[in-house]
């Protein structure tokens, strides 16, 4: 539960109709059925980044949810191919922001934090294995590598089972990397949760 205080923070910046409205048509043509949103506020998942890399709020943002689906492999499907539809705009100087992580167990967070609990050292094996993952520069086989995440046991210490929600971002990110291998750019890890960030 998150304190009341998620919810009052401000960041100031503006939006961009126009370009969400671009996007909603992009998406439509890519057989998706967007919803356009004008009321609703940023999530923490947007603000708490953009006020380390922005905090002047100077630049629009278009806020947009991963896609849930019945499966994780449906997930992870529909939201490599939500990135592929934001290639255009990529393309275009818009950066495609993804806020998430490789490593989203929170329980394991909190028994690291509060018990002092070392993560088990084979979560270090997926983050060995979205590295690899996310260089490749093909797309098609960048694709087929990722819709097997779930095929390693260690996914499972990274994500738990049905909780892979926080990593659907990095789908959407890879999805949108056209020809482009990704490179992990940073690393932060507190007693054994490796959390990598990357960029394509």
């Amino acid at each position: 539960m998150l304190p009341k205080e998620a919810f009052e923070f401000q960041y100031p910046t503006k939006g961009d109709p126009h370009l969400a409205s671009e996007v909603a048509e992009r998406l439509q043509l890519s057989g998706f059925k967007p919803v356009l949103d004008e009321k609703r506020g940023l999530d923490r998942a947007v603000y708490v980044p953009m006020t380390s890399m922005r905090p002047a709020a100077d630049i629009p943002i278009v806020q947009m949810s991963v896609i849930t689906r019945d499966t994780e492999a449906e997930s992870t499907e529909a939201n490599i191919k939500l990135g592929q539809a934001l290639e255009c705009f990529r393309d275009k100087g818009c950066a495609i922001v993804g806020s998430g992580g490789s490593f989203h167990d929170f329980q394991a967070v909190a028994a690291a934090f509060f018990e002092g609990k070392e993560v088990p050292e084979r979560s270090r094996q997926f983050e060995k294995f979205f590295k690899s993952v996310a260089s490749t520069p093909d797309p098609v086989d960048r694709k087929t590598k990722l819709m097997g995440w779930r095929d390693l046991p260690e996914s499972y210490l990274a994500h738990p089972a049905n909780h892979s929600e926080h990593f659907m971002p990095s789908m959407v990110c890879s999805g949108s990397g056209g020809n482009t291998g990704g490179k992990q750019f940073d690393m932060y890890e507190y007693r054994g949760t490796p959390m990598g960030q990357y960029e394509w």
